[in-house]
């Protein structure tokens, strides 16, 4: 993998047959797949997030002399949804006896999206994700190298929440809106976790918003080297926050996504791009000619579309938007996955 000398189970999906070895075996039916690269010889049973968590481990403790930089992107909580059983069952114990809603879905872009956290394997994926975490922490701090090293957790999307057809899916965003896939909050807001010994103060919390593209120039800052600005074009160091400090034009800072390839028979989305700045947040549905504006500040479940109320935002933010699209070439029709070609 580029710009890395090291790499284990660095597999071009983003998913994984099983989630127990053998890997490329799905335990649900379904046939095989190309095997996690490094790991065809796992001991059957393995479970993958807790041999990621060991690779990284084996990894840090060869290099705990000098400087290293470990990345650690756990295939959990991707499909498929599988975890240990035991653990599973105490979170079903919780569930169960427990009042249920009337309604667990609610009718959401192409689809239904679920209201609730009622996925006892999901929360034991994530609790096996948390316990290598934990791990890590740990030996960095036996190593005596944790107040010269810096942690980042992050996730790349909010949680699968929203379908268009009857898939399982893991959880609930709420109180954002929808999720995987989606251009609401619930599909773009994300975790964020920074510890920066001597500079980030335990248990604060920054509400200025930033975005992933934000990481590399913040990790340069962070490492004392100098920024490279043609490489990083589309984001900023937000180091200064993690020091208490403001980020200069934070508040007039426009955010722009787009979801070129939406998937409305898988997670119920469709053909969109959005923009924020401020408070205020458009989002457009180029083949559904729909555009909603939301203030963030007052309706982060995006419930009250303002773009009639509020047309001078609405315009503002809408013409920002197509500039960007045209300056980079973005088409106007969706491109269609082939899974989804396939539904239809």
């Amino acid at each position: 993998m580029l710009g890395f000398g090291t790499t284990v189970a660095a597999g071009e999906a983003g998913a994984t047959r099983s989630q127990f070895a053998p890997y490329d075996v799905s335990k649900k039916g379904g046939g095989e797949k190309a095997a996690v690269p490094d790991l065809e010889n796992a001991p059957e049973g393995e479970y993958l997030t807790d041999r990621l968590t060991e690779e990284t481990i084996k990894f840090i403790q060869t290099n705990k002399s000098g400087p290293f930089f470990a990345v650690l992107a756990h295939y959990a909580v991707h499909t498929p949804i599988e975890a240990k059983k035991h653990i599973t069952k105490r979170y079903q114990d919780k569930i169960d006896g427990q009042a249920v809603p009337a309604a667990l879905y609610e009718e959401e872009s192409a689809g239904e999206n679920l209201l609730v956290q009622n996925n006892a394997t999901y929360a034991s994926m994530v609790e096996s994700v948390d316990k290598g975490i934990g791990r890590i922490l740990r030996l960095l701090d036996r190593l005596e190298i944790a107040d010269n090293t810096i942690v980042v957790i992050a996730s790349d999307h909010g949680g699968l929440s929203a379908r268009g057809s009857n898939r399982e899916v893991a959880t609930s965003n709420r109180p954002f809106r929808a999720g995987k896939g989606h251009l609401y909050e619930g599909g773009l807001r994300i975790p964020l976790i920074v510890r920066w010994p001597g500079h980030t103060k335990a248990d604060s919390k920054i509400e200025t918003p930033v975005i992933t593209t934000d990481l590399f120039p913040t990790f340069l800052e962070m490492a004392g080297l100098p920024l490279l600005p043609e490489a990083h074009k589309d984001g900023i160091s937000f180091a200064p926050l993690l020091k208490g400090e403001k980020l200069k034009g934070s508040n007039q800072r426009l955010f722009l996504w787009h979801n070129p390839a939406p998937r409305p028979s898988s997670t119920a989305d469709l053909f969109s791009s959005a923009a924020r700045q401020g408070n205020y947040k458009l989002v457009e549905f180029p083949t559904e000619n729909r555009v909603e504006l939301y203030d963030l500040s007052k309706d982060i479940r995006e419930s009250n579309n303002l773009a009639e109320e509020q047309k001078e935002e609405a315009d503002r933010l809408l013409s920002a938007l197509n500039e960007w699209k045209d300056s980079i070439g973005l088409p106007n029709q969706p491109r269609m996955r082939k899974k989804e070609q396939k539904r239809k």
